[in-house]
């Protein structure tokens, strides 16, 4: 079957919030070139590309930077990179913010049929097949020194032996989920080992304890690890609890990196 390009996207370009929902358009390209290929193959389904709009947001008093950037589910590192010249510690009232889209988070196409749900108030993973849970497990999320953000992410990458140099800390199991500097990620992983050997103790998990990444137990980091695909949907919700002042948490059991003289 030989499809035509141009009526295709002249159809595609008639679809409105009515059948995309509110601020959302596709990618005309990529999607009509996704039916095209469906009808040439004979196949009866293309996976349309749905693109987000950037938007723009009017500092209000008592305002941070960090705060803005949690609050539109992003962090604060995607808004510095489209706020080139704001300084993020001095922002003023009635300044105008550019909000990224949330594209910039999902590099990835996104896997069919997976996905990964966190509830941080219960502390609680969930990864689903469809509609149906195939594995839960408790968590610690970030402390609220080091909150994990909410919102929609996907997996980026999977390391099976992750280093996070700043804190000498050995991550097995990690999955990236989103950038919050330049070269660093957040992610899922195992209960983290550091540089003398000691592995933060499973007493952590259903308690915030890290440093924003999502740690979760032995043997259910490896499952997950296994079953998630690069591109998986992963979703966090809600808010936190506080840690209990008794619970051990990773900045209490760390000793930071200290670059030697010279080294930047």
């Amino acid at each position: 079957v030989q499809g035509d390009g141009a009526a295709i996207r002249a159809w595609l370009e008639g679809l409105g919030p009515e059948q995309l929902g509110e601020a959302r358009f596709l990618d005309l390209p990529e999607t009509s070139n996704n039916i095209l290929l469906a009808l040439e193959e004979g196949t009866h389904q293309a996976r349309a590309r749905v693109r987000h709009p950037a938007r723009t947001y009017v500092v209000q008093p008592g305002d941070f930077f960090f705060d803005i950037a949690y609050n539109f589910c992003f962090p604060q590192y995607q808004l510095e990179r489209v706020n080139p010249d704001v300084n993020s510690g001095a922002i003023d009232v009635g300044m105008v913010l550019n909000i990224p889209t949330i594209d910039v988070l999902f590099p990835h196409p996104l896997v069919p049929n997976k996905r990964i749900e966190i509830d941080l108030p219960t502390q609680t993973l969930y990864a689903y097949e469809g509609q149906e849970v195939v594995m839960e497990m408790r968590i610690s999320s970030g402390m609220s020194t080091t909150p994990t953000i909410a919102g929609q992410f996907q997996i980026l990458f999977k390391e099976e032996n992750a280093y996070a140099q700043r804190w000498r800390l050995d991550m097995p199991y990690f999955m990236g989920i989103y950038e919050e500097g330049p070269g660093y990620y957040n992610g899922i992983h195992e209960l983290p080992i550091t540089a003398g050997g000691y592995r933060l103790s499973a007493s952590v998990l259903g308690w915030p304890a890290s440093f924003a990444c999502i740690i979760v137990g032995v043997g259910d980091a490896e499952a997950l690890f296994e079953w998630a695909d690069v591109g998986t949907l992963v979703r966090i919700h809600g808010v936190a609890p506080g840690t209990p002042t008794w619970q051990e948490t990773l900045d209490r059991i760390v000793e930071p990196y200290v670059p030697p003289a010279g080294e930047p």
